[in-house]
């Protein structure tokens, strides 16, 4: 039978795919079912949490890729880790994984430029690395805090305290 209606809780069952013209419309609530077996998704409303999606996968729970088939996100089995395969984008910020060897966080507001930006850097041999913290001052980007992989520290500008401190150099 291609499909198999039960009487006693409405549900529908299809031997093959589903194919639908224009949209699926999900209406009523529901809540998280029981645990799912492998190949197996869910997909329902909650008046709560609208739209409410859970499946379960050998490798990932769930996967969103592009019409190429190229993977967008990646959720491991069992986890609340997300991995994105490509750039991030919040409300005009970004995180990248840049080919240059390089990772950086950069902080907008919609279409206007970007004020911040923090970037990790890796070296050539892979084991080692630093961190520039850089702000936007008259449309000049400028780094405005370097922590290197030596473990030091420069900063561009002032080191300014609200309070009376007290340091103490060492050698080294």
């Amino acid at each position: 039978n291609a499909v198999v209606f039960s009487d006693t809780t409405n549900a529908a069952t299809f031997a093959g795919d589903v194919s639908l013209a224009n949209k699926l419309l999900i209406t009523g609530t529901d809540t998280f079912g029981s645990a799912l077996s492998n190949g197996t998704t869910q997909i329902y409303n909650s008046a709560t949490n609208g739209s409410i999606i859970a499946g379960a996968g050998s490798t990932y729970d769930i996967g969103l890729y592009n019409k190429s088939g190229q993977t967008v996100i990646q959720v491991p089995t069992g986890t609340q880790n997300a991995t994105f395969a490509g750039d991030v984008t919040l409300q005009g910020s970004a995180v990248a994984n840049n080919t240059d060897h390089t990772s950086s966080v950069t902080f907008g507001e919609g279409s206007n430029p970007i004020t911040a930006e923090i970037i990790g850097r890796r070296g050539a041999s892979f084991d080692d690395g630093d961190i520039s913290f850089r702000t936007l001052k008259a449309n000049v980007m400028t780094e405005a805090l370097l922590l290197d992989e030596d473990n030091n520290a420069t900063f561009a500008g002032k080191l300014q305290f609200d309070t009376a401190q007290t340091f103490t150099a060492t050698a080294g």
